[in-house]
């Protein structure tokens, strides 16, 4: 039988968040994915834009709500979306706040 782990070497990560898209008031006006700015594999920041949208010909940039690491994107370029969808999925940062 295997011995056992002591506890204090038990790692554990934090557990994996999604960025989702936030209300931009768009009614019924569509929302479309322009591109991505930020790509699986890189670190984001609270704050740090990290992709583009358009809605009715006006440019927004989508802002990180959480900080960590990009692991992948939910949703490809030129996809219509709703306010509330999830964008990509983020492990977030060992010291991120809930």
């Amino acid at each position: 039988m295997p011995a056992k782990w002591p506890a204090f070497l038990a790692v554990s990560k934090p557990e994996r968040k999604t960025v989702d898209l936030p209300d931009l008031g768009a009614g019924d006006v569509p929302v479309r994915l322009v591109q991505w700015l930020v790509e699986p594999g890189a670190p984001l920041a609270v704050g740090e834009r990290m992709a583009e949208v358009v809605v009715g010909g006006v440019l927004f940039h989508v802002e990180s709500q959480i900080s960590g690491m990009i692991l992948e994107h939910l949703v490809e370029r030129d996809a219509l979306l709703s306010a509330g969808q999830p964008l990509c999925v983020v492990e977030p940062d060992e010291d991120a706040e809930e």
